[in-house]
């Protein structure tokens, strides 16, 4: 085997099920493999506890000039889910395993492997001395479980980061990989039914008592899909995907054959049309589990309890509270007299939205209502020889102005209309007191010599003069058409 297989395999073997409150002491190893590595690429790690939860927190160093380097702030989760049913498994879930062209094994796609290639990255390019860009890893053990540790410390961790990278999800296919923009959010339920004291006999009791699990079922129905479509009280706040978006998705591969590859079943004849826009932008309910009397083993129970667990994954735009509340008021409409239903709130997380452009929102906040940042400061990089104010004065942009796309986008014109650059974009970099805007210029080549010939008529220095072209100066395009035009004009005097 592989040098990376050996070490990953180690990864893979701790059995960190956060679900499971006997593995805590397996979550809290997975963490100290992960500030092992962090460390072993020459950067300061430790695992954090944050209000009972492990959290993997440390720095890499750039390899020149840290102090200066940007920062990227990289997230992933060192938990597992459960690996049941385990009967279900062809290699046992924490012994990794190669078979063909994959690696099977429980955290291999979510999120282990990708976090190791994270690790792996920055160890490698660090020992190599040729990391560009001091990295900071924050990883946490209860994504699984719908914590917020990791969200809470990072919210009070003070440092700044220019980029973030959250390496826990897919590819579109082999060799295409995919930047998401939007995440779907969750709201997680336990819901009980109760509907007597205790259990009766269905020959004496059968269709006159009331069936725990019949009450269930019945009261989930009033909030299932019609259509592929969520009833409207669980789909207020969605933010409707753009036209650029659904043109995007068209070009993925299709809905059917996605179904297919994981040998599922459409859930009616359009899922399969409408296979992203249900899953990258609608909600979702669905039940996770039920357990309610004898579903095993032959026992004419009429079982007067029934639970089960139930998600619903939110669409960019939506809130938690309202979506957790609208389900329960569904819930409790459709509830058959006489029964009971407790809802338990098990975990949430908001979904996630940022839209095209500079700005970076809060999740779930639709980008419309997304106020105007403020430029900090505005700067220009890349100018070696042509001096920066000199830019900064074709400049509308100002600081303490709102940011503004149409503005940027005339700046960057009347940077190239000056003539000396070949091209200029314009970046973004979060300040603590807005954003930086910086203008990013590739200067045109310095003229070392200037060769006239053909000539005959007209002197070469009044020619030069002419052109007003110097050399050891940046090139100037603009200068050189006008100077173009005034040869052609002192030739046309002299006949």
């Amino acid at each position: 085997m592989t040098p990376w297989f050996e070490e990953l395999a180690e990864f893979l073997r701790i059995e960190s099920i956060s679900a499971d409150p006997e593995r805590a002491a397996e979550v809290r190893r997975a963490g100290e493999w992960v500030r092992g590595v962090v460390r072993q690429a020459g950067g300061e790690c430790d695992l954090v506890d944050w209000h009972g939860q492990p959290l993997a927190v440390g720095d890499v160093p750039a390899s020149s000039k840290p102090e200066r380097a940007p920062t990227v702030l990289c997230y992933g989760h060192f938990d597992v889910q459960p690996p049941d049913p385990l009967e279900l498994w062809e290699s046992p879930p924490f012994e990794p395993e190669i078979r063909g062209e994959y690696l099977y094994g429980r955290g291999v796609a979510d999120d282990k492997g990708q976090l190791y290639m994270l690790l792996g990255a920055a160890r490698e390019l660090a020992q190599a001395g040729r990391l560009p860009v001091n990295v900071r890893f924050a990883c946490d053990g209860e994504e699984e479980t719908g914590g917020h540790s990791i969200v809470e410390y990072l919210a009070a961790d003070e440092r700044a980061a220019q980029a973030a990278i959250i390496f826990d999800s897919g590819m579109i296919a082999p060799g295409r990989p995919a930047f998401n923009v939007a995440t779907r959010g969750l709201v997680y339920f336990h819901l009980t039914v109760r509907t007597g004291g205790r259990d009766l006999h269905s020959g004496m009791y059968g269709g006159a008592a009331l069936n725990a699990a019949h009450a269930l079922i019945h009261m989930l129905g009033a909030a299932m899909p019609v259509d592929g479509r969520l009833p409207e009280p669980l789909r207020a706040g969605i933010v409707p995907p753009t036209e650029d978006e659904l043109e995007g998705w068209r070009e993925l591969p299709g809905g059917a054959s996605e179904l297919a590859d994981q040998g599922a079943r459409a859930m009616d004849p359009r899922a399969a049309e409408e296979f992203y826009l249900r899953t990258f932008a609608e909600p979702a309910l669905d039940v996770n589990g039920i357990e309610s009397g004898s579903p095993h083993t032959q026992k004419t129970v009429l079982p007067v309890r029934a639970d089960a667990n139930a998600s619903i994954r939110l669409a960019p735009g939506q809130d938690p509270d309202d979506i957790a509340a609208a389900f329960e008021r569904l819930l409790r409409d459709a509830l058959p007299a006489g029964a009971e239903l407790d809802v338990q709130r098990l975990s949430s997380a908001p979904p996630g939205l940022v839209p095209p452009g500079p700005f970076v929102p809060e999740p779930g906040v639709p980008p419309q209502t997304l106020p105007p940042q403020k430029v900090a400061e505005v700067v220009v990089r890349g100018n070696e020889h042509v001096p920066t104010d000199q830019l900064l004065a074709v400049v509308s942009t100002k600081p303490n102005d709102p940011l503004n796309d149409e503005k940027l986008r005339n700046d960057v014109q009347a940077i190239l209309n000056l003539g000396q650059f070949a091209d200029a974009v314009v970046r973004f970099e979060p300040v603590p007191n807005g954003v930086r805007v910086v203008f990013v210029v590739v200067e045109n080549p310095i003229i070392s010599s200037v060769d006239i010939t053909g000539n005959t008529i007209i002197p070469t220095p009044e020619v030069l003069k002419a052109l007003g072209v110097e050399t050891g100066r940046v090139l100037n395009t603009v200068t050189m058409r006008n100077g173009l035009r005034a040869v052609e004009k002192v030739y046309q005097d002299k006949g």
